[in-house]
């Protein structure tokens, strides 16, 4: 361990879910809205959004009580969206987002608040200004404008979109001439602020691969002027730039020293800021917008990244600090015991019985949590996230991916052990572990039954296999059940094998499939679906020392019937183990159907 290593353990993350909105009200004075509490905390269960605020750029956060009680007044319910946030001087602000007819409006430094009425309903993808003029639009395909910062709003009668194509960008370069992006991917030029549009040529976009569906037109998503010639969209997975007005587009990937970059300010030749990658030199031409990225820019030379309970601020094109919305510390430096690392940015550490987090590869820490036991003598990181610490009277604890250290259970699962070991070795002076299913290979007679279940909002199927190994042979016996959808009907396909007699080199085959699958080291596969697998399994070596053992996997199914995973290296235990189940009942046994009314 680095000596130098160390942490302030006043420095606390602060409750709640997730970051709405910033903004920065005055040169130093960073405000947040968030929303719900992580702990499920009495004092933040009443209101479904809170105002934390920053007097130091960011660097520490506090909860306002009285102006969150304010801000709840004018709020319906948890349902609704805080997305945009806005000060336009430090007296006069608005919030906008998904909360029907209005905009939020206070024209005194947020002590109260209260609704300007819009002329319709709908969510607020984008908020654009140019001095006191602001315009906004969404989902109901109109253009809202306001020349009085935010007191009151026109819908602009010449808006060209719609329900089927919706505003879902804007980058004006002044208080008349502008850009605005459609869903359609059509694209549209005001000289007159908005008062009536005429359609550009936008660029084709590429086919975009997908795992679940065929080739499709990646979907552009984000306009940015520059200046009346140069211009960028950007897409999912593609990037375009004009010089000439939007005449014509040439696709411009970044490079892989752009998508390395951090993100910098500048300032366009008719005074707009713009968000870019790194700090920019020469033409604007040459600059390179951040596209695509939930940033906001705060001051002059910082820009912030939501990204879901986390922020991360850039200071000068730099990454300065990142992580959850944390309170000030002690001013105590406390050394550290040990230290993991689930990614090059994120990492865990300890001191005792308290545990810390780092977003940022080590340039700052936020406690987090703490170990219900200690000493802590090695933690590690499965490639799902979670982690895993052992202490040194040999307890096992666990902490799930979603969690990060935040809370820890005492690991009862066998297989928990099993990956402890294979990730950070056994310890000193002890053997490695070995497999769960050592004595199922090492002894006979020993009996296999493994129930694979799939469950979804409207149906529940348990299919059964049982293996059965002595010293000369062995048998197989389950049963399986699969629906399919024909042209006339649904139809359910049945398998059954009834004690089907196997060779034991046969019986050695199906066990090490089932082992082998079981012990591989899962990752994150990327599905997620209201259907799920479950696989049970059970053991019994009666003349062994571990005579019994019982392991229980679960995993979301992903989309297509055989598909095992959407991202790669992808492994869900629970996924093959069904595969592997249902491939050896198909394969001993006749299939019989039965059509559905």
């Amino acid at each position: 361990m680095d000596p130098t290593l160390l942490v302030d353990l006043g420095v606390q993350e602060l409750d709640y879910q997730r970051v709405a909105s910033v903004a920065q009200r005055m040169e130093g004075d960073w405000w947040a809205v968030v929303k719900g509490s992580r702990r499920g905390s009495p004092s933040n269960e009443a209101v479904p959004f809170q105002i934390m605020r920053s007097a130091d750029a960011g660097r520490s956060w506090r909860e306002e009580p009285e102006l969150t009680a304010v801000l709840s007044r004018g709020i319906i319910d948890d349902h609704h969206n805080l997305d945009l946030f806005v000060w336009y001087t430090p007296d006069i602000g608005i919030i906008a987002g998904y909360m029907g007819a209005r905009v939020l409006r206070t024209v005194d430094a947020g002590r109260t608040w209260h609704s300007v009425p819009l002329s319709e309903d709908l969510w607020v993808y984008d908020l654009e200004r140019a001095g006191e003029r602001t315009w906004l639009c969404g989902s109901s395909g109109g253009i809202h404008r306001s020349d009085d910062a935010g007191a009151h709003w026109r819908a602009l009668k010449g808006t060209p979109f719609n329900d089927f194509d919706r505003c879902r960008s804007m980058s004006f370069l002044d208080t008349e001439r502008g850009w605005a992006l459609g869903s359609s991917g059509t694209l549209w030029e005001t000289r007159d602020g908005g008062e009536h549009w005429q359609q550009l040529t936008a660029p084709e976009p590429p086919l975009v691969d997908s795992a679940l569906r065929p080739p499709e037109p990646d979907r552009l998503l984000q306009v940015v002027r520059l200046t009346p010639e140069v211009g960028w969209l950007a897409g999912e997975a593609s990037r375009f730039q004009t010089t000439d007005g939007g005449k014509t587009w040439h696709a411009r990937p970044l490079t892989s020293e752009e998508q390395d970059s951090g993100l910098g300010l500048a300032v366009t030749p008719s005074g707009q800021q713009v968000i870019t990658l790194g700090t920019v030199r020469g033409a604007p031409a040459s600059w390179v917008p951040a596209l695509n990225e939930d940033a906001v820019a705060m001051g002059e030379n910082a820009v912030v990244t939501l990204g879901g309970s986390q922020l991360r601020t850039h200071v000068s094109g730099r990454l300065a600090w990142a992580g959850p919305l944390r309170s000030a510390g002690t001013g105590v430096a406390t050394p550290l015991d040990g230290i993991a690392q689930k990614s090059s940015a994120e990492w865990l550490g300890w001191s005792g019985e308290h545990v810390v987090a780092t977003f940022d590869a080590g340039r700052s820490w936020v406690k987090v949590g703490r170990f219900p036991q200690t000493p802590i003598q090695r933690l590690v990181f499965l490639k799902t996230g979670t982690a895993l610490a052992r202490t040194a009277t040999g307890t096992l604890l666990r902490s799930r991916d979603v969690h990060f250290g935040r809370e820890w259970v005492i690991a009862t699962e066998a297989m928990d052990t099993y990956d402890f070991e294979m990730n950070a070795g056994p310890s000193a002076g002890e053997a490695r572990v070995s497999s769960p299913f050592e004595c199922l290979r090492s002894t006979a007679p020993a009996t296999v039954d493994v129930r694979f279940i799939e469950q979804g909002c409207e149906h529940y199927v348990e299919n059964t296999l049982r293996l059965e190994l002595t010293r000369d042979g062995a048998s197989l016996s389950g049963r399986l059940e699969e629906s399919r959808l024909t042209v006339e009907s649904v139809r359910v396909d049945h398998w059954k094998a009834d004690a089907l007699k196997l060779s034991r080199t046969e019986g050695e085959r199906i066990l090490r499939e089932l082992e082998e699958a079981a012990t591989h080291e899962e990752a994150p596969t990327g599905c997620g679906s209201t259907n799920s697998r479950e696989v049970v399994l059970e053991w019994a070596c009666p003349s062994s020392p571990v005579k019994e053992g019982r392991l229980v996997f679960k995993a979301d199914k992903c989309g297509g019937h055989e598909s095992l995973t959407r991202w790669p290296g992808g492994y869900a235990r629970a996924l093959h183990l069904f595969q592997i189940a249902a491939r050896t009942v198909k394969n001993a046994s006749p299939r019989s159907t039965t059509p559905l009314p």
